[in-house]
């Protein structure tokens, strides 16, 4: 009997020790939690676009539609490479959505070619 109980008595403490991300980790679920982080050649774009801007953009993803990614990649001028088109806005809160067009750079980045805000002279056509 003194067995059993002291058997059941470590699976009850073993229960409550592992039950919960506090108890492993020692802090609120809030604090592991991080947006996903751009990768590869999506990194390097996002990167391209926020340096020619000057700030950080924030994606836009579609609500619907056949591609909800902020980044498509296609070779729309026939040259044999793959752009890159990208939807942002410059303020999470706004309602404009921008878009911009970036080509490959001969060193493995990439740089803007086309905007859609007209104020921005730099790479506009």
């Amino acid at each position: 009997m003194p067995y059993r109980r002291s058997c059941a008595a470590c699976a009850l403490a073993a229960a409550l020790l592992l039950s919960g991300c506090s108890a492993v980790t020692g802090s609120d679920v809030e604090s592991l939690l991080r947006a996903p982080q751009a990768s590869g050649e999506t990194s390097a774009v996002q990167k391209a676009l926020n340096s020619a801007l000057g700030v950080t953009a924030t994606l836009k993803y579609p609500a619907s539609g056949d591609f909800l990614s902020p980044l498509l990649f296609g070779d729309w001028d026939g040259d044999g490479q793959d752009e890159a088109a990208v939807l942002y806005t410059l303020d999470a809160s706004a309602g404009n959505v921008y878009l911009a067009i970036l080509e490959p750079t001969e060193e493995n980045g990439w740089r803007v070619i086309r905007w859609s805000m007209p104020w921005l002279t730099s790479g506009s056509t």
